[in-house]
């Protein structure tokens, strides 16, 4: 999905450390670039990026949540998410949402929950 010269696709391991970079620099603690390179090595991840001019502008990430074993329930969270503070209130994040929905939609999600503000 493109919105002016803004593209949302998955992120790849190159952009690893510019994600990181972002949430150093969109949250006051490392929480949140804690969460993505914990959250990197699961299986059943969804991990987006917004880029512009091959700069990355925004991350979304989708991971599996733990519910109860006996259940076939699946279940994906969303967090964290960020915007490059100088690009938000621009629609990207709304972007990411879309697009990251979509997605679990083709992983054949049951359920997906907001963790966060």
């Amino acid at each position: 999905e493109t919105q002016n010269s803004i593209l949302i696709r998955p992120s790849e391991p190159e952009d690893d450390s510019g994600i990181q970079t972002l949430y150093l620099e969109a949250f006051e603690t490392d929480e949140e670039a804690i969460i993505f390179r914990i959250a990197s090595f699961e299986l059943e991840l969804i991990s987006l990026v917004a880029e512009e001019e091959c700069q990355i502008r925004g991350h979304i990430l989708f991971s599996m949540v733990q519910h109860d074993p006996d259940s076939d329930l699946r279940i994906t969270g969303l967090a964290p998410m960020t915007v490059l503070p100088g690009r938000q209130n621009q629609g990207i994040g709304s972007m990411q949402v879309r697009k990251g929905v979509e997605a679990c939609r083709r992983k054949k999600f049951d359920a997906l929950v907001v963790l966060g503000h």
